[in-house]
């Protein structure tokens, strides 16, 4: 007990003494707290974002399960995916009879359609296509209602849909009469038959899942159709490992393809953990984060414990009186420990302040897109992260002082004269100094390489003129188009319409947009060429005429497309650069023949390679066709105004327009290509930023450290620097050795820094 009221002692004088000494608490704390403020903002963060594992039942037995196609890494178009490929109905199935390491096993989907609400208006929502399995396996409970029953989800299964919390409430009203009604969903009606619990992710890009709808119902998920479309999901049973899962995964895959093709031919499968599946995007980001949330509690450990040197060398001579007054060596360590926890508290609470704010403004400027940041929240484990740091600043701050007080009582106090420091105190200040400048350095180069990297990726010429370019994305009405007639006539309106409008150079549009990570491909061979070759995978886009005009890019070769290639005409294609590179080598495509989705076209033109979604992807072999000739119930249409801010005049006309041909179409968004172009490596503007912003913080906290190291110092030898100037010393020589072993640190803290950041930045 009297150690425990001791340490309550020992900490109000601690805190007494920092009101006292108000210059020394602001020297202390102020560092601290910014120290800790921007490691906390970063860490809720990374909690959100990478560590917290899903709110399902024991989130660490889930595992994501993908097909792999090892032919596909060589193949530009598709090797980004080679080893996430969506499984299907069979792959499924031959999971849930032959696996013995997963317990359980589902299958699921995301994507949007056109949500009636009970007003009788229509909104965008995500849909969750899963199979009845997918409840057990997450543990996840109906808030109203029941979830799918086996059975259901079936080929012409009934249908029937669940609603998430939030839509229940946002489009019907709370309705606890909703269960049995009829709800329109993607131009079908659906019976609800329950509501889940609010909050439910699947997938952090999507979100909270809106409507949930039974899987396998359409006769795409035959079995024999061998299409694949859904994401597996399992739950690894007790006793099995995720290494284990992954092989047998792995040879599950490849057996069902060698059963359907007679030879797996490099298929396969993987089971990875759910949550690193879900972080995969982000987590380049995250981990760099992370190092860098561990050199700011770092620096502003090494900052107190710097300060704390310099302040017991000062009290050198009151440290040494209360020993000879008789107060034991391990009171006055406990009392200096106490002394720094005392900062460290102080320098807690100010930084959750600091923090919170910090966290506040970063979410500001992230980019919408990150997955999971509107999970991110300042709560429990972030405050043990602020506790766990500081009292980890406190500890190694106070140790510094208890070491110099054992070493003052071994080899006694008189080792310095007075005011001086004592060697061994100016070797581990000397030490101190280097680190943290160090550490500073290595940040301040990450952030810098972080900058260059970011300004190489903004100069790529994303090989079109998007300088007042706008994209108008649209969804066709809640029913669909009756037929292919009714969707050409409809794009050919709104292409005259848009025209129209004073200020628009050129109209055109494509089925998938510019950046707006919309793409598709599909296999392409060259008619006449050995048939034993094996087909290649192009991207493809079904455009509008006048496509390349409008995105002034040129063709190379042949002739663009017109307003005879119609439905009526013979199929024709254009082809990019890279594609007649790669399977035309040396000769020109003009003329040949290609076969792709079944049919004959004949290449009438080449276009120069452009990028669709990012700017450092390679280009890619691209196939384009007129869309009067296929079936595209969609565009993305372009418009092309004034550069600068003149074409964003454009925006609500065209929008006004394109409901004004056909109000019932759901206009989604109206964007400036520009914006798209940016929002493409907006994570690389933001991991810069947060680098950026480690490097300035880290630099500040450097700077104090040095600051107070040079300033206590002074201070402390003012007497010996009087009696150096009385007796003749210049005062050039007595500024020089005031900073010499603050210099000397410094310069082996460049040192190795300037190593380090090297050997980082490979």
């Amino acid at each position: 007990m009297s150690l425990f009221s001791d340490a309550v002692m020992d900490l109000r004088h601690g805190f007494r003494l920092l009101r006292h000494r108000p210059g020394f608490a602001f020297a202390a704390i102020l560092p601290l707290a910014l120290g800790l403020g921007a490691a906390t903002a970063m860490y809720s963060i990374l909690d959100g974002l990478l560590l917290r594992p899903p709110a399902f039942t024991e989130p660490d037995r889930l595992v994501a399960i993908w097909a792999t196609e090892q032919a596909w890494q060589n193949d530009p178009t598709i090797s980004f995916r080679w080893d996430r490929i969506v499984i299907g109905h069979g792959d499924f199935e031959a999971l849930e009879e032959r696996s013995r390491t997963l317990s359980k096993v589902a299958a699921w989907s995301q994507s949007n359609g056109m949500l009636g609400d009970a007003d009788g208006g229509y909104s965008l929502a995500n849909e969750a296509l899963v199979s009845s399995s997918i409840f057990d396996l997450l543990g996840l409970h109906p808030y109203l209602g029941r979830t799918f029953r086996s059975g259901e989800d079936v080929l012409n299964g009934p249908a029937i849909a669940m609603l998430g919390y939030e839509t229940w409430q946002r489009n019907f009203a709370g309705d606890p009469a909703i269960i049995g009604r009829s709800i329109e969903y993607g131009g079908k009606r659906f019976t609800v038959v329950g509501v889940m619990p609010p909050g439910i992710i699947l997938d952090r890009a999507m979100g909270i899942v809106a409507v949930w709808v039974p899987a396998f119902q359409g006769k795409g998920d035959i079995p024999s159709q061998h299409n694949r479309s859904y994401r597996g999901l399992g739950r690894l049973r007790t006793g099995s490992t995720l290494a284990q899962a992954n092989a047998e995964v792995h040879r599950i895959f490849a057996d069902v393809k060698a059963e359907w093709h007679g030879s797996a031919g490099g298929t396969g499968g993987k089971a990875v953990s759910y949550q690193d599946d879900q972080t995969l995007s982000t987590r380049p980001t995250l981990l760099l984060l992370a190092g860098a949330t561990g050199l700011l509690v770092l620096i502003a450990c090494v900052n107190l414990a710097m300060l704390m040197l310099g302040d017991i060398t000062r009290r050198q001579g009151e440290l040494v009186a209360r020993n000879a007054l008789g107060a034991a060596p391990g009171r006055l360590s406990r009392q200096l420990l106490a002394e720094t926890l005392a900062i460290s508290a102080s320098g807690a609470v100010l930084g959750i302040g600091v923090g919170w704010a910090m966290l506040k403004v970063l979410i500001a400027l992230a980019p919408a897109d990150i997955a999971g940041l509107g999970q991110v929240r300042f709560d429990l484990p972030v405050f043990g992260f602020v506790a766990v740091s500081a009292a980890l600043a406190g500890v190694v701050a106070g140790v510094l002082p208890v070491v110099a007080i054992l070493r003052w009582r071994r080899y006694g106090a008189g080792g310095a004269g007075y005011g001086q420091t004592p060697r061994g105190e100016v070797r581990v200040q000397r030490a101190l100094v280097g680190a943290e400048v160090a550490i500073s350095l290595v940040m301040l180069v990450g952030c810098s390489l972080l900058g260059r990297a970011l300004l190489k990726l903004t100069a790529i010429d994303p090989g079109f003129a998007s300088d007042g370019l706008i994209t108008v994305d649209y969804w066709p009405p809640v029913h669909q188009w009756g037929d292919s007639a009714a969707a050409i006539a409809f794009n050919a309106a709104a292409v005259r319409e848009l025209s129209a409008i004073p200020g628009v150079t050129a109209v055109s549009g494509s089925n998938s947009g510019l950046f707006n990570g919309n793409a598709s491909s599909s296999p392409l061979t060259v008619v006449g060429e050995d048939p034993n070759t094996a087909p290649r995978m192009v991207a493809q886009h079904e455009v509008l005429p006048g496509y390349f005009s409008t995105l002034r890019v040129p063709v190379v070769q042949g002739r663009d497309f017109s307003e005879s290639d119609n439905a009526s005409a013979s199929k024709v294609a254009i082809v990019s650069a890279s594609e007649a590179r790669r399977d035309f080598p040396g000769v020109s495509p003009v003329g040949k023949l290609v076969r792709w989705q079944g049919q004959e076209l004949a290449v009438v033109g080449v276009v120069a390679d452009l990028h669709y979604n990012k700017l450092d992807a390679e280009f890619q072999p691209t196939i384009y066709v007129p869309a009067a000739q296929w079936w595209a119930d969609w565009m993305s249409f372009l418009v092309r105004g004034a550069p600068g801010s003149a074409s964003l005049r454009l925006i609500p006309v065209i929008r006004d327009r394109l409901l004004a041909i056909n109000p019932a179409i759901y206009v989604e968004s109206v964007s400036p290509v520009p914006a798209l172009v940016r929002r493409s490596y907006a994570e690389e503007s933001y991991r810069t930023l947060l680098g950026t912003l480690f490097g300035i913080v880290g630099t500040v906290l450097a700077a104090f450290g040095m600051f107070g190291v040079v300033s206590r110092t002074v201070a402390g030898r003012m007497r010996e620097a009087g009696i150096r100037s009385a007796l003749g010393a210049p005062a050039a020589s007595i500024t020089t050795l005031m900073l010499r072993e603050t210099a000397i640190g410094a310069a082996f803290g460049l040192g190795a820094g300037l190593f380090l950041a090297v050997w980082l930045a490979q």
